[in-house]
């Protein structure tokens, strides 16, 4: 387990965070590379049995669809917890195509990667943004953050057509400018501005600006970081997520995961975020809170009798922990979870969670999910004696 270790998270170990935590001392150390060691996954996965390969970075073909370009996006009149749905099917091929096509060298899925992205840059997808409803942000966000991992895989090809990945990248370009520099400050409130909805959306500029170098986007990641580690309580919990009622433990899990996310990027240029401490408070601190959360709601319920945007649950004490089982649209929402046990093995949250996993879902691999970046499976999960999980015979 030391060795695969070793060999997904780098001989070295990142760097600390700066002691006075100034976002202005983090730049890209390696430009192109966004949310994983590309080359040290492969190594891994190289080592890795066929079955193994497939279980963890394979998909049915036939969700490797031609889609034609959504152009616009727009929030549901009255809309508390909905969101515009038109990109998901787009974000799921993008998401598996790419595992497949990584981790498993599937010339099909490689085709189906770059062929929808092509269709996608042409038809000016995703950039008429028909409100200024900080869901329509949301959507386009949860689409943007794997569709930029995804590219990022398939940049560099030799057999990719210079012109079409050039279109490609214009596009990309174009919508990380549409919500992210160009957007004014009124199009989210003020709460939206400081919890997991800023984690995600700053979550697209860090992947952005690690795949292109530029420092001031990627710095936008540390930011939401520190922004978080700044909010969070002793015990863990995240005020602005943890009063949404019956909802309280899943949007705790909804910025872990972004959270995760950000310090996965962050140590592929060589800084430690896990390191990170705020008056005490670290990364940590939130999934142990989450995950003891999860194994004992009652934990929450001082902070989710706020109920305030509970959704569809109006009684707080009855916990939504749907996210622990894979959703109707395949994704898992747990997905972040991969790279932390990976990186953590023998932490008690690590152990608790893992556990938990398999109470609630005894089989959950492959582990795909937008908010993380993709098929996190695929990018970071090490083998059985680090999760308990049988790689298929």
């Amino acid at each position: 387990m030391f060795f695969a270790l070793l060999l997904q998270l780098g001989t070295t170990a990142p760097a600390a965070a700066t002691g006075d935590h100034d976002p202005s001392a983090y730049r890209v150390t390696r430009p192109g590379e966004v949310l994983f060691d590309r080359a040290a996954r492969a190594e891994l996965l190289a080592g890795l049995s066929p079955e193994q390969r497939r279980a963890w970075c394979g998909s049915a073909t036939e969700s490797w669809r031609s889609h034609k370009a959504k152009t616009g996006l727009k929030t549901p009149a009255a809309a508390d917890l909905q969101t515009d749905e038109r990109s998901e099917p787009f974000a799921w091929t993008i998401m598996t195509a790419a595992a497949a096509a990584f981790g498993q060298g599937d010339p099909d899925a490689r085709e189906a990667l770059t062929g929808n992205l092509r269709r996608w840059a042409r038809g000016e997808a995703l950039t008429k943004l028909k409100d200024r409803h900080e869901n329509t942000y949301y959507s386009l966000e949860r689409t943007l953050l794997p569709t930029i991992v995804a590219y990022g895989l398939v940049r560099s090809d030799p057999d990719w057509d210079r012109v079409e990945r050039k279109e490609v990248e214009r596009w990309l370009n174009r919508l990380v400018r549409l919500r992210g520099i160009k957007r004014p400050d009124e199009t989210k409130g003020p709460i939206s501005l400081m919890n997991n909805h800023r984690y995600l959306s700053d979550s697209v500029d860090m992947a952005w600006g690690a795949l292109r170098g530029d420092d001031a986007l990627f710095r936008q990641g540390i930011e939401s970081f520190l922004l978080a580690l700044g909010q969070m309580r002793p015990d863990g919990s995240l005020p602005l997520e943890t009063k949404r009622g019956a909802k309280a433990l899943w949007y705790q899990r909804q910025a872990v995961s972004s959270l995760v996310t950000i310090g996965e990027m962050a140590a592929v240029q060589g800084y430690d975020l896990y390191a990170m401490t705020v008056e005490g408070k670290s990364l940590h601190r939130a999934i142990d809170f989450l995950a003891r959360g999860i194994a004992e709601p009652e934990l929450v319920m001082p902070y989710a009798r706020a109920n305030q945007k509970h959704g569809e649950f109006a009684n707080y004490l009855v916990q939504d922990r749907s996210f622990m089982r894979r959703r109707g649209h395949d994704r898992h929402y747990m997905a972040w979870f991969e790279a932390y046990r990976a990186r953590f093995p023998e932490r008690d949250a690590t152990r608790l969670l893992t556990r938990l996993l398999g109470e609630f879902e005894a089989h959950s691999r492959p582990m795909v999910d937008d908010f993380s970046g993709g098929n996190m499976s695929c990018f970071f999960a090490l083998g059985d004696e680090a999760h308990g999980e049988r790689a298929p015979q």
